[in-house]
């Protein structure tokens, strides 16, 4: 299965869904002829979705995540980056563009809800649980997961991932997120800053604006981080 992404605020579902076309290939190709059909689809989606053309997706199986069913035959038409309008049946639509989207699935694009960027999953990424910083320096692994987000934010895409939540950040992780998702490429990004926290872990004392952990013992400590964090515009503050 291949996936590719359309991030496309719409008018008929909440605010923030986008959807993904999921591609269930019947036809026994090779694996080279798969990734270069698979790379000329995300091409063109990234062309038709930031012009000002109308695009339709025609009978295509569209997943209705709210009613859980699945409405057949569907013809989804958006324009400027906006879904216009969602029609069933044979009901011709005037576009620029048609898609047909026979065989394959329309859905909105899942959210990863609890992420931490800091952590690349690696037996490094947590010293405070495993110490290996004699075999592995802690501050190679930091700069390994910041040079490897384009990586990330890529390949969150590809999966279907369209918004993901880092729920425990650092500093230097929001200075830099415009860099990270300013791209057409990359799925929506919502971060806290360093979790604000009664129990700072050893190994992360003493790492300035990379700490993932700000500690605080008291109302005036608690109100102070808050109000260094929104220096960073986080999206929320995580207690932790």
């Amino acid at each position: 299965m291949s996936a590719f992404s359309f991030r496309l605020t719409t008018t008929s579902f909440p605010v923030n869904t986008y959807l993904v076309l999921c591609i269930f290939s019947q036809i026994k190709i090779s694996i080279m002829k798969r990734l270069l059909l698979f790379a000329m689809l995300l091409i063109s989606a990234k062309l038709f979705a930031q012009t000002n053309e109308v695009v339709s997706i025609t009978n295509v199986s569209l997943i209705d995540v709210e009613k859980q069913k699945i409405i057949p035959k569907a013809t989804v038409q958006f324009a400027n980056g906006r879904i216009q309008n969602i029609a069933t049946g044979k009901k011709a639509v005037s576009s620029d563009k048609v898609i047909d989207g026979t065989g394959k699935y329309l859905l909105p694009g899942m959210t990863d809800a609890h992420i931490h960027f800091f952590q690349s999953g690696s037996l490094y990424t947590r010293p405070d649980a495993i110490d290996l910083k004699k075999f592995v320096p802690y501050e190679k692994e930091i700069e390994g997961g910041k040079t490897g987000m384009p990586s990330v934010m890529k390949w969150t895409l590809l999966n279907g991932i369209t918004s993901v939540i880092d729920v425990g950040a650092t500093y230097n992780l929001l200075s830099e997120r415009k860099r990270y998702i300013d791209s057409s490429f990359a799925p929506t990004v919502y971060m806290t800053g360093p979790l604000l926290t009664t129990y700072e872990p050893a190994p992360f004392k003493g790492m300035g604006n990379d700490r993932p952990f700000s500690l605080v013992q008291n109302e005036e400590e608690a109100r102070k981080m808050v109000q260094e964090q929104l220096a960073f515009k986080p999206d929320f503050i995580k207690i932790w």
